[in-house]
């Protein structure tokens, strides 16, 4: 998952720079039902948690059911 995210990390901050993006939303819960796990996305939520909050650490996360937004505040 760390492979992953820092190839995102590549692709996301520059994009976000050029663009000048104020939020980010996501939904943690994969699409793909997993028969051997049933934790709905909840590691996948703290994996992206912490790469937000690690690079855009003034950012504030807002949650309603399966969505999250959050504002970057740079």
């Amino acid at each position: 998952m760390y492979r992953l995210m820092a190839t995102l990390k590549e692709i996301m901050l520059p994009m976000i720079e050029k663009e000048d993006v104020s939020f980010i939303t996501y939904s943690p819960s994969s699409k793909v039902v997993n028969a051997f796990s049933n934790d709905k996305g909840k590691g996948r939520d703290i994996l992206y948690k912490l790469f937000i909050g690690k690079e855009f650490p003034n950012s504030e996360v807002y949650e309603k059911d399966d969505r999250r937004l959050i504002v970057l505040n740079r």
